[in-house]
């Protein structure tokens, strides 16, 4: 995959996420205002809000950001981003309970979603590699073994209830298990950047290593959990993956250009 097509693929992804913004907003418009949903409903929609715009402000930004350094760690960033603002999709659940569409169409949305998610796991862990010197040039390869194992994981999931829950999504069957699984993911990524800033800290390479990589670290935290706290408990813990974003691309200009 050519530095061109990767600056096109975020091209690309900046259209789709462009695309799936201003469906949220047509569809909150549409629950607040034309259909004057229930609350709980309308908080189902509501609640996607902070996925929509963190991931959209943060994919114009990091893509502006790879155009100028063409930072393999940007790169995955930005693909993470993308699958965050993505997250939006499970808006599509309300309305599809409320015009009482058959049950299949609500359990594509909710493993459309969870793909999704899990994409965006995956693309932490491939950013944090690139940390540690990994010379690695097929992020072809990477991309499409990580969408392989997400489509495969996700069809194995199984469902706990057909009823939605208060995100608009099916529970799923095997929480434990996911939640597991998630854990070790990002784990290994936290010891990426922890073994990335030991490695720096010694180096006596750069003469300001020792304040870029606690940087990288605070990014990390950040936007790590951020999106950890969305998910689990409230999906306004997304804001604080902002100033990680922000950090992050001034952080790459400032390294390689």
């Amino acid at each position: 995959m050519t530095i061109t097509f990767r600056n096109r693929l975020l091209t690309l992804l900046l259209i789709v996420t462009f695309l799936l913004a201003g469906s949220y907003l047509a569809a909150s418009y549409l629950a607040a205002v034309v259909l004057q949903l229930p609350e709980q409903e309308l908080l189902t929609v509501l609640d996607a809000g902070p996925s929509v715009v963190v991931g959209l402000a943060g994919v114009i930004w990091l893509r502006r950001v790879y155009r100028k350094t063409s930072a393999p760690t940007v790169f995955f960033f930005t693909v993470f981003l993308f699958c965050v603002t993505a997250d939006g999709l499970r808006v599509a659940q309300v309305f599809l309970t409320l015009a009482r569409e058959p049950f299949s169409f609500g359990l594509l949305v909710t493993k459309t979603v969870w793909a999704l998610r899990l994409g965006s796991l995956f693309s932490l862990l491939f950013a944090s590699l690139f940390l540690l010197d990994f010379s690695y040039e097929g992020y072809g390869t990477l991309l499409l073994a990580g969408t392989a194992a997400c489509v495969l994981l996700v069809v194995g999931l199984p469902l706990q209830s057909s009823l939605p829950d208060a995100h608009g999504l099916y529970p799923l069957g095997d929480t434990l298990g996911l939640a597991l699984f998630f854990g070790l993911i990002l784990l290994v990524a936290t010891a990426n950047h922890a073994l990335a800033w030991w490695k720096d800290h010694r180096s006596e390479a750069s003469a300001d290593a020792g304040r870029r990589i606690p940087l990288l670290m605070v990014v990390w935290v950040l936007v790590a959990g951020g999106w950890l706290g969305g998910l689990l408990w409230n999906p306004w813990w997304l804001t604080l993956m902002a100033p990680g974003i922000v950090l992050l691309g001034q952080q790459a200009r400032d390294t390689l250009l």
